[in-house]
């Protein structure tokens, strides 16, 4: 970011990671859901792919409005 000393910044940059989530392994097919509302999971239903269950795809979404 320009004017930020910081965005450039790479020796001390941490790895991402979410503080408040278990350790452990994801694997699993990735499924698009697009902004994942009800008529979203709706089609994939139609079109025969599960998200659902322990052991089912995960899935990713567009952020923001629809």
């Amino acid at each position: 970011m320009k004017g930020d000393a910081t965005s450039g910044q790479r020796s001390e940059q941490l790895p991402t990671y979410n503080a408040y989530s278990i350790d452990g392994d994801v694997t699993a097919p990735l499924v698009y859901v697009n902004y994942g509302q009800i008529k979203d999971y709706e089609e994939l239903d139609r079109l025969g792919v599960s998200v659902r269950g322990p052991s089912s795809s995960r899935a990713t979404a567009n952020r923001g409005a629809a």
